[in-house]
């Protein structure tokens, strides 16, 4: 048995598997969202741009997307979340904003996707603990940044 404490990133992506575990293409769906977000924000960032990442990326947004029952099913309740995730991860790169807002990719798509699945029980189920995580990689990713801003 593996005694090590996990990272925030692998307790959170099983938090979502455990969620999404009975609803096709969610979590694959959610991974590729997840993906794409990491590619931009290298981009912005400057930083060395995975080529096997952005490959992937690009297949799953040209191809998997437009055919995961997920996405076509849930799309038209998704997209203003998504819309407003990139809102809120723009912002949050302007001067003095707070940097959080850049993890509502972590927070919101997942609250909208536990309502989804199983309603206001499930958010109350699930958030709280994606909520600390997402917390807890905004303060790896500004340990290992060294705090951009």
């Amino acid at each position: 048995m593996n005694t090590e404490p996990k990272n925030a990133n692998e307790e959170y992506l099983e938090i979502m598997r455990q969620l999404c575990q009975q609803t096709p293409g969610s979590f694959e769906w959610f991974s590729d969202l997840l993906e794409a977000g990491l590619v931009w924000d290298h981009i912005v960032d400057g930083d060395t741009l995975d080529v096997a990442m952005a490959d992937r990326v690009f297949v799953a947004l040209v191809t998997r997307w437009p055919l995961n029952p997920w996405w076509t099913r849930n799309a038209v309740v998704l997209v203003p979340v998504l819309i407003n995730a990139i809102s809120a991860w723009r912002w949050s790169n302007q001067k003095n904003a707070p940097k959080d807002r850049a993890y509502d990719i972590y927070t919101e798509v997942p609250a909208t996707m536990a309502f989804l699945i199983g309603g206001q029980a499930a958010v109350d189920h699930y958030l709280p603990r994606l909520r600390d995580l997402a917390q807890a990689r905004l303060i790896e990713d500004e340990q290992e940044d060294g705090g951009k801003k």
